[in-house]
C-alpha cells in the first residue's frame, strides 16, 4: 500500500514522492538491495571473463562451449549496465526522499534500513559500522519475514 506525499520536503526542494505506508521508504527495490545484486552481477562477469580468458591461455581450441562462454560475458555486461544504471536511480531517489539505504550512503541524509524502513541514522551522524550494520540488518529481515508470514 502506497501513499503519496504531495509536497514532501528534501534536499532537492518540494516534489511528488511515492512512499510505503509500512516503513516511509520509497517504493520499489531500495538502493541497498540493488547494490546487493550489482555486486552479484559483477562478480558472475568477472568469473566468466576469467574463465575466458583461461581458456585462451590454455590454448583451448574454439567449440560450442567457449562461444557459449563468449556470450554469456557479453551478457553478463549488458546485465551489469543495467543493474548499475538501476542502482544509481534508486540511490538519487533514496536522497530525493532525504534518506539512504546505504551503509556508507550520503553522511548527510537520516540512515533508514533496507527491508523495514526503521531509522538507523540521524542525518549527519556517524556511520554504523559493518558489524552492527549486518545485526540490524539480520533483525529487520526477520521481522520483515514474520510480519509477511502473519499477513
Amino acid at each position: 500500500m502506497c501513499i503519496y506525499a504531495a509536497s514532501h520536503r528534501s534536499l532537492l526542494g518540494d516534489s511528488l514522492v511515492r512512499i510505503r505506508s509500512d516503513g516511509g521508504l520509497i517504493d520499489g527495490a531500495t538502493a541497498y538491495q540493488i547494490t546487493k545484486w550489482r555486486y552479484r552481477a559483477t562478480t558472475f562477469m568477472a568469473v566468466v571473463g576469467l574463465t575466458c580468458l583461461a581458456l585462451m591461455k590454455a590454448g583451448i581450441p574454439q567449440s560450442w562451449f567457449t562461444n557459449s562462454l563468449v556470450g554469456l560475458f557479453a551478457s553478463s555486461s549488458l546485465l551489469l549496465i543495467v543493474v548499475v544504471n538501476w542502482a544509481e536511480s534508486r540511490v538519487r531517489a533514496e536522497k530525493k526522499a532525504s534518506y539512504t539505504t546505504l551503509r556508507l550512503g550520503d553522511k548527510q541524509l537520516m540512515q533508514r534500513d533496507p527491508y523495514m524502513g526503521r531509522v538507523i541514522r540521524l542525518a549527519g551522524g556517524e556511520y554504523v559500522d559493518r558489524r552492527r550494520f549486518a545485526e540490524i540488518l539480520a533483525a529487520t529481515k526477520a521481522d520483515a519475514l514474520r510480519l509477511s508470514g502473519e499477513q
